[in-house]
């Protein structure tokens, strides 16, 4: 069949005229209009909204301006707010990720959850403060349900939580009550100075740095997206929770009006030196070896506790086996926590050895004799040789003669035992 042909006079034939006309093209979005439907279909920040919108409540409802004026009405409804919202986001994450398998909205939700359990312990101290007793209670027992919930989530997710990782959690959760709770104590008998911050400090590193060495997480764990998740989603409630101490115990510099000091700063800068190597954002940078980097740590981890010796922060170590206490001060303790941070990190393949070293001397210096009674020693050595050869000398030319001629016999039964000694070199007819 031929197409049909137009006529010479320009007519169209009813099959070439349009019965309808076409619809209007849609008008084309402004690039800005675009970039907010994609970033809040794609980003979904009104779960941030959500979250900004719960703070201002809880700050509005409870008037917590302040970190030591707080009633036990108000902590309790504070923590009761915030207890319930937490639930709403963790159950809603949950959800999301294993039910319907939306990984980046349930991730977001689950790290805002993450966020106001840090929150929570806030509420908490600020509880311990207002009733001790019952702060250091309900702090413990949603410091344990935060541990057993994050453990549950990675079961479910097909990545265990170990169970290193687990009690590390937990007791970086139980440590903010239990901080407050312990300076409430030691309050009551003004026990509460710069040295009690000082350990603080010591003890808010040393979990850190014992949790960094000890975690070993295995490749394997992490085949699919949703291990990796879980995975991330470990790190970041630790991390969170380590911050959340950190910050009490900064916060609590205010609260009991102490200073912070440059040796405070020593044990956060050997942490820093020992967890330099696991950040992998180094990488990025090109970074693949971090030694000169953790050089730098160590030396200002050394500079800062070693360049004034705080008399404030000296003690009496009461060591058994010893009569006298061994006064420890920040200089001291720095020397030493330098001195392993450098075997670990820095001399890796033969820690052993320098830590074995290391302890030989302390043990030298604690149970050995002091560097004042090892000079008298020698001395008198020196003192007692002297004497000896002084009165055995002869006084006389007789002694004298004596002597030469026992030495003449001497050395003559000495050169004989050394010419016995040799081979013949020649044989005897």
């Amino acid at each position: 069949m031929t197409p049909p042909t137009l006529p010479a006079g320009g007519d169209f034939p009813p099959e070439f005229i349009p019965t309808e006309t076409a619809p209007p093209a849609a008008p084309i979005a402004h690039p800005l209009v675009r970039f907010l439907r994609s970033f809040i279909a794609y980003g979904n920040p009104i779960y941030l909204a959500s979250a900004a919108s719960m703070l201002l409540g809880c700050l509005l409802l409870t008037n917590d301006l302040s970190y030591t004026r707080v009633s036990i009405a108000q902590g309790l409804s504070l923590l009761a707010m915030l207890a319930a919202y937490q639930v709403c986001l963790f159950l809603a994450g949950a959800a999301l990720v294993i039910r319907r398998g939306v990984l980046r909205d349930g991730a977001m939700l689950l790290v805002l959850d993450a966020i106001f359990l840090c929150d929570v312990t806030f509420a908490v101290s600020n509880l311990v403060t207002a009733s001790p007793f019952t702060g250091l209670g309900v702090g413990l027992i949603l410091a344990g349900s935060g541990g057993a919930r994050v453990v549950w989530l990675c079961s479910k997710l097909g990545a265990p939580m170990p169970v290193r990782r687990a009690l590390g959690l937990t007791s970086l959760l139980s440590l903010v009550p239990l901080i407050p709770f312990a300076l409430k104590q030691l309050d009551r008998f003004d026990f509460v100075g710069p040295l009690a911050f000082y350990g603080l400090w010591w003890l808010v590193a040393l979990i850190a740095t014992a949790l960094i060495t000890i975690d070993r997480a295995s490749r394997a764990s992490r085949d699919t997206r949703v291990k990796r998740l879980a995975h991330h989603l470990q790190l970041t409630y630790a991390l969170l929770a380590w911050v959340s101490v950190a910050a009490h115990v900064g916060m609590l510099h205010w609260v009991y009006d102490r200073a912070f000091t440059a040796p405070m700063a020593t044990p956060l800068l050997l942490l820093a030196a020992v967890a330099v190597e696991k950040l992998r954002l180094l990488r990025r940078f090109g970074i693949v070896d971090a030694r000169a980097i953790q050089v730098v740590l160590l030396g200002a981890a050394a500079f800062t506790g070693i360049s004034h010796d705080h008399a404030a922060l000296q003690f009496d170590l009461v060591v058994p086996g010893l009569v006298d206490a061994i006064s420890v001060g920040n200089a001291k303790l720095t020397f030493v926590a330098v001195y392993v941070a450098a075997a670990l990190v820095l001399m890796r393949p033969i820690a052993a050895y320098v830590l074995g070293v290391g302890a030989i001397g302390a043990g030298w210096s604690l149970f050995g004799p002091s560097w004042q009674s090892i000079v008298d020693f020698a001395s008198s050595i020196v003192r007692t040789t002297r004497q000896t050869v002084v009165d055995t000398m002869p006084k006389t030319r007789f002694g004298w003669g004596v002597i030469a001629v026992v030495g003449s016999f001497g050395l003559l039964l000495l050169g004989l035992w050394q010419s016995f000694r040799k081979p013949a070199e020649a044989e005897v007819a």
